[in-house]
């Protein structure tokens, strides 16, 4: 295996696990000002 290829995947499974995160804390604070 080529560890480039084990990094970008790591760091790509990482970056989309922060966006996930970042979405829902987003959406759970314009919940809480809408209510």
């Amino acid at each position: 295996m080529n560890w480039r290829y084990i990094v970008h995947a790591l760091y790509s499974d990482r970056l989309t696990t922060l966006v996930k995160h970042f979405c829902s804390v987003k959406r759970k604070l314009s919940n809480s000002q809408h209510t």
